[in-house]
């Protein structure tokens, strides 16, 4: 029997082909690859360092202070502009008012351009001013140059003047020493030593001498009393009256 020496040629190159393949595919090599990785991964994270509960903890703690406080500092700055003005405002008057006031011990002051107001017990207004004014103990006001505006009915007003003056807060008395000069707005005035004034009853007297003229003529007494609040003056004492003819006049002498 003959045999095929060309088959016989093939079979070695055969067996030698299956044994070929790549070394990338080759089972030990896929091992080696899948335990280097695995090393990689465990030193990646070894490497990677966690945070702790206490850490998280301070971090949400953080995350919600800025939650709130940025708004409330927005809102905090929306609201100075808009109160702005009125700070200045009051700002300004607090210097003002240090600038007139000067401070001579523990129970007294000095004030200048002093001005006080008030309501009589008619609720009329009045007010009472003076270039310099010194606060003596709780009540007392001793001025310079007091003037008094006091309201009456009907629109009309009395103003008031003197060197010298005491203001008793608490009591709503006035004091007047020195050139006293009273005018009253329907054309009567009064000059004389002293006068004092309820500012509650709206009443002024005065226990001196006086001179007055006015539309009922001229009249000099040893005193006078004036109530607002009755519609009548009187005035006291000896002295001497020129009257002119005036039926409507409702002044008295006593």
């Amino acid at each position: 029997m003959e045999q095929n020496p060309s088959s016989e040629a093939n079979k070695p190159s055969e067996q030698n082909h299956s044994q070929i393949q790549r070394e990338d595919f080759s089972s030990g090599n896929r091992e080696s690859r899948r335990k280097e990785l695995e090393l990689l991964q465990q030193e990646s994270r070894a490497n990677r360092k966690l945070p702790t509960q206490e850490e998280i903890d301070q971090h949400h703690k953080k995350i919600l202070i800025a939650k709130w406080s940025l708004p409330a500092l927005a809102g905090g700055l929306l609201l100075s502009i808009i109160l702005w003005p009125e700070i200045s405002h009051l700002v300004h008057e607090n210097r003002i008012i240090k600038s007139h006031i000067t401070h001579r011990g523990p129970e007294s002051s000095n004030m200048e351009q002093a001005i006080y107001r008030g309501v009589d017990s008619r609720n009329r207004s009045y007010m009472i001013t003076s270039t310099t004014a010194r606060q003596i103990g709780s009540e007392r006001i001793d001025m310079d140059q007091p003037i008094a505006d006091l309201h009456l009915s009907n629109g009309k007003w009395v103003e008031v003047r003197a060197d010298k003056g005491t203001f008793m807060q608490d009591h709503g008395t006035l004091d007047l020493d020195g050139h006293v000069f009273l005018y009253r707005s329907d054309g009567l005035f009064i000059n004389g030593l002293t006068a004092s004034i309820d500012l509650n009853k709206n009443i002024i007297a005065s226990p001196n001498w006086i001179h007055a003229e006015g539309p009922f003529g001229t009249q000099d007494a040893e005193s006078f009393f004036m109530d607002h609040n009755r519609g009548e003056m009187l005035f006291i004492g000896t002295g001497r009256s020129l009257r002119n003819h005036d039926e409507d006049s409702k002044e008295k002498l006593k």
